[in-house]
């Protein structure tokens, strides 16, 4: 959530922080709220990367990036927008593609008519060449195009080819500042940081739902108290899990997975016996499945052998039932007689 007192947007599911101390420009001054500097810098800076930022669906973070400024003698919305860059894919953010922005000045000289005489381009200005040029036009975009820009001008205007090259030149810049970047990191990493919370959405059948939150919400409750983690199922069948670790994750992966998978003839299945119940034991390995006799007659169980209670088994599930038909009946006395039973 933000404040939006003059009105606007009120939540932002990505946001740029961008903050211009008075040291990294040699100044005192009072630290405080945000000026001008920071909210349009940083502002700039936010629209540029928010096209490439992957949307809800495809990555259910909300996302922040802080940019300090430690020393300034250049553009410094230019360098969040390349540092926020490579901030994301150090992350883990699956983004859509690379951005990189620079500035382009300009210096010109009129003439006693007051047309343009003569004129300079200049990349990537340093803080005099914004201070005493005519122009500071940052642009930023990937390979495929432009994402954002941005055109500070103390001209009163100025003409269509001096802009198309300008253009020009920040393109062939940004290219070039593009292969710097991807030297460094070519690839977004291909997994989160372990300190950042997983989030992650499966898809099951929605008529499976009622089984998966169970009488009263038990069966629900009951994977959340195991795994730690927090689970939101939707009515389209989209299950959404949160969890601090790795391992809770994949935890309650497994559990909802065993529950709401739909079991094939032939289908290979690892389960565990607990305790010596033949086919009861090894159906608690996948809870809530309907018909199960039916289901597991036709599959086949791969792990170990069976050594004892909580240890994995592999056994032909019809040559179980042969053998325990085959086996001989136990006898025992009673009162002095010999029965069997």
């Amino acid at each position: 959530m933000i404040d939006a007192y003059g009105g606007g947007e009120q939540s932002k599911r990505f946001i740029l922080h961008y903050n211009f101390p008075p040291f990294s420009v040699g100044e005192t001054g009072r630290t405080g709220g945000p000026g001008r500097r920071e909210i349009g810098h940083g502002a700039l800076a936010e629209r540029s990367l928010e096209p490439v930022v992957p949307s809800e669906n495809e990555f259910r973070y909300a996302i922040r990036i802080s940019s300090e400024i430690m020393e300034s003698n250049g553009s410094t919305s230019m360098a969040s927008v390349c540092g926020g860059m490579l901030a994301l894919m150090d992350a883990g953010v699956p983004v859509k593609g690379m951005v990189a922005g620079i500035s382009i000045g300009l210096v010109s000289e009129a003439g006693d008519d007051g047309q343009l005489k003569r004129y300079e381009l200049l990349t990537d200005i340093i803080g005099s060449e914004d201070h005493y040029g005519d122009m500071d036009f940052k642009l930023c975009g990937t390979d495929a195009g432009v994402t954002g820009f941005q055109l500070d001008l103390k001209l009163p205007g100025i003409g269509h080819n001096i802009m198309a090259e300008a253009i020009q030149r920040a393109k062939e810049t940004r290219t070039k500042i593009l292969e710097i970047m991807r030297s460094t990191l070519d690839q977004p990493r291909t997994e989160l940081s372990k300190y950042a919370p997983r989030i992650e959405t499966i898809k099951i059948n929605p008529e499976k739902i009622g089984a998966l939150i169970g009488p009263g919400g038990k069966t629900i409750k009951g994977i959340v108290a195991e795994t730690g983690a927090e689970i939101n199922i939707e009515d389209d069948g989209s299950v959404h899990i949160y969890a601090t670790t790795g391992e809770s994750m994949a935890r309650a992966k497994e559990i909802i997975g065993g529950m709401t998978r739909e079991i094939e003839n032939r289908t290979n299945l690892s389960g565990t016996r607990r305790h010596d119940e033949g086919v009861r034991g090894v159906c608690r390995s996948f809870p809530r499945q309907r018909r199960l006799g039916a289901h597991f007659r036709a599959c086949r169980f791969s792990s170990e052998p069976h050594r004892g209670r909580g240890q994995d088994w592999r056994h032909d599930l019809g040559q179980m039932h042969r053998h325990r038909r085959q086996r001989p009946r136990k006898t025992f006395a009673q009162g002095g007689a010999e029965r069997t039973r």
